[in-house]
């Protein structure tokens, strides 16, 4: 066995920091934001962006065993998170000035060999499953080019959100803020990033990082890593409350990992085929070959254009007799609940009002069908 390494010394905290230190290590919260710092959501981050104890130690476990698991459940609980690992922002940046530069204790638990891994440098912001009104992040990736233009998907969607925006510490990304309440548990965590496209016009996307979003609602152990850089016009803007848009892009996630499945157990070889409702077999042939704009016009035209998607009325709606009213409860004409877009070359379709209702791959498979009757395929 290869001789024990020396123990390192242990981490000794030093006095309290002054004001004036802390403003050097880590500069007060403007003041439109400054109710972010109440939160007991701030840690510690070394240069490799992982959570790091005020004991200059990472967090381990994701369950109930560990130090992130103890967090979670004691969230999940009502009560405040343990103070070892999350604090105030001021808290936090304290145990940076006294942990900045040190670098963190690993373990090789093979060879129980220990080593110095990356140093204390950052804060970051955790998102947790606050019960009630919770902080939750929006991450876009690579959404800011080599020549600083923005992409302009990630426009209209910082746009539709109207918050606190800064620029990620890599700086070709942007993490906007912003309060949900009531957040929709019945859907799934939404870490998963997903592609919002080539970026149009002159924007040239990392060939290593394509540009991308990712909701972090607080339901895995994620974090921000804090700059406080504020990107251009949202930089002075407060963190505003966004529950409707967040569940709304929530529901859309949901869809594309539905597709995403879909699209994955298609290309799993099966000794019997599934038995289909006619024309659904060449559904996937219509969703790649035409665009948006004829899908729209083959369900009758009645689009328009939203935040670089279209909306319809849904076939399988009409079909079934669904109505829309106005406020006095009178019926008028059905109105559009279908989300069209186009995702990498792909059309894909979601209606909110048959998702509500558990019918969502019902619709799906109504607006292939309209789609082919109309062209003629079905």
């Amino acid at each position: 066995m290869p001789p024990a390494s020396a123990p390192l010394p242990r981490i000794r905290l030093a006095r309290t920091p002054s004001a004036s230190e802390l403003d050097e290590a880590a500069p007060s919260l403007p003041g439109g934001i400054a109710e972010l710092g109440a939160l007991r959501q701030w840690g510690l981050a070394d240069a490799s962006k992982v959570a790091v104890r005020f004991d200059g130690r990472r967090p381990w476990g994701t369950d109930v065993r560990g130090d992130v698991g103890d967090v979670l459940a004691a969230v999940k609980a009502g009560e405040a998170p343990p103070r070892n690992v999350l604090g105030t922002y001021d808290e936090a940046r304290a145990a940076l000035l006294r942990l900045r530069g040190r670098p963190v204790p690993l373990k090789d638990w093979t060879t129980r060999e220990r080593t110095d891994g990356p140093i204390v440098d950052g804060l970051s912001l955790r998102f947790l499953p606050v019960a009630g009104r919770r902080l939750v992040g929006v991450d876009f990736d690579g959404v800011i080019d080599e020549r600083g233009r923005l992409h302009r998907a990630c426009r209209w969607l910082l746009d539709e959100l109207a918050t606190f925006v800064e620029v990620s510490v890599s700086g070709r990304g942007l993490h906007a803020y912003v309060w949900v309440d009531d957040l929709d548990e019945a859907l799934p965590d939404a870490s998963t990033a997903y592609a919002l496209g080539e970026g149009y016009g002159h924007f040239v996307p990392y060939p290593t990082k394509p540009p991308s979003v990712a909701i972090y609602d607080g339901r895995s152990w994620r974090h921000f890593r804090w700059s406080g850089v504020g990107y251009s016009r949202w930089a002075a803007l407060p963190v505003a409350n966004a529950t409707s848009v967040v569940n709304r892009w929530l529901r859309d996630i949901a869809m594309c990992r539905e597709v995403d499945a879909w699209n994955k157990a298609r290309e799993v070889p099966q000794t019997v085929a599934p038995a289909r409702r006619s024309g659904i077999a060449a559904r996937v042939d219509w969703q790649s070959s035409l665009t948006v704009g004829e899908v729209v016009r083959s369900l009758g035209g009645h689009a328009r254009g939203a935040s670089g998607r279209f909306e319809a009325v849904c076939p399988r709606c009409r079909n079934a007799g669904r109505v829309s009213r106005d406020a006095k409860g009178n019926v008028v004409p059905l109105r559009p609940s279908l989300v069209i877009w186009n995702d990498g070359g792909r059309v894909c379709v979601h209606c909110f009002a048959c998702a509500a209702s558990g019918l969502g791959r019902e619709a799906w498979e109504a607006v292939g069908d309209a789609v082919l009757r109309i062209g003629g395929a079905a």
